[in-house]
């Protein structure tokens, strides 16, 4: 069993297995939880009936969003669009990369991990139901604004909190130079946050030097 990191067309089988429906934004989106919802596999070499298996039917993909082209309007770098999806200059996809153009840099607006626009517009995200499994909730810290605590994380407040999240495995320096670019988004200093990365010390320089991220 596993889950997010394989080779598996995760979303593609959840449509054939009927779990949902692949949405213009590339989710699936499910009828209960809209497209908020965790994708997992279980591997066996058990012998299962599939009752009623659906084909695959490109125009099927999408024509539960009929015209709603909400996604694609908001996806700030386009990566969703009418001609194709690109998985490569998604914007949630820059902010897990090591490194950075500063033109990437600048599509970020504050995003520290993640980006989430084209969920946020979906109208079938919207009167959706919540899990009830404690184990989904974000941990409080997550739920308050801590990017200047964040770019100045030491590694031991680094295991304590954002090591058991699901942003956690891009390490610790990621995450900082995040906080760093959001600070400089918002106006905010950046030139007194020490730190002994000469990786973040990069960013550091750059962003200081630039005229507007």
């Amino acid at each position: 069993s596993f889950v997010d990191s394989n080779f598996l067309p995760e979303r593609y089988i959840a449509y054939l297995a009927k779990v949902g429906f692949i949405g213009k934004n590339n989710m699936i989106i499910t009828e209960k939880y809209g497209s908020y919802v965790f994708l997992g596999e279980i591997i066996t070499d058990l012998e299962i009936n599939c009752d009623n298996e659906r084909g695959f039917n490109e125009i099927s993909l999408f024509k539960e969003c009929g015209e709603c082209d909400k996604c694609y309007k908001s996806c700030p770098s386009k990566s969703i669009n009418v001609y194709r999806k690109n998985s490569n200059i998604c914007v949630s996809y820059f902010t897990q990369k090591k490194d950075l153009e500063d033109k990437h840099i600048k599509l970020l607006k504050g995003r520290v991990f993640g980006c989430d626009s084209c969920q946020n517009c979906c109208p079938y995200n919207e009167d959706i139901s919540f899990s009830s499994i404690s184990d989904f909730y974000p941990f409080d810290f997550m739920n308050k604004e801590n990017a200047l605590e964040l770019a100045n994380i030491n590694n031991r407040e680094f295991k304590e909190t954002f090591l058991n999240t699901s942003c956690g495995w891009r390490g610790k320096n990621v995450l900082k130079r995040n906080a760093l670019i959001k600070i400089r988004h918002n106006n905010g200093d950046i030139s007194d946050i020490k730190t002994d990365s000469p990786y973040l010390k990069d960013y550091v320089d750059r962003l200081l030097n630039s005229n507007k991220i």
